[in-house]
């Protein structure tokens, strides 16, 4: 319990509930997206884009419904 000596020492509990931790500072040489780099896996460079390609086929389907319609 808080405030009351401790059984082990005989030394009163201290209440550090308000206090942080130490802050470090941040060397020239730290990565700012190191925390990103841990987390994130690695992935390979993307490869050639494929080309949409519904355009093209609706288009051709559209004309073929009108030649068959003539």
């Amino acid at each position: 319990m808080r405030g009351r000596p401790s059984a082990a020492n005989g030394m009163p509990a201290t209440d550090n509930r308000g206090v942080g931790g130490k802050r470090r500072k941040r060397s020239k040489e730290a990565d700012p997206l190191s925390a990103y780099k841990r987390i994130r896996k690695p992935m390979p460079p993307p490869e050639k884009v494929v080309p949409d390609k519904r355009r093209k086929i609706e288009e051709e389907e559209a004309r073929r419904q009108l030649s068959e319609e003539a």
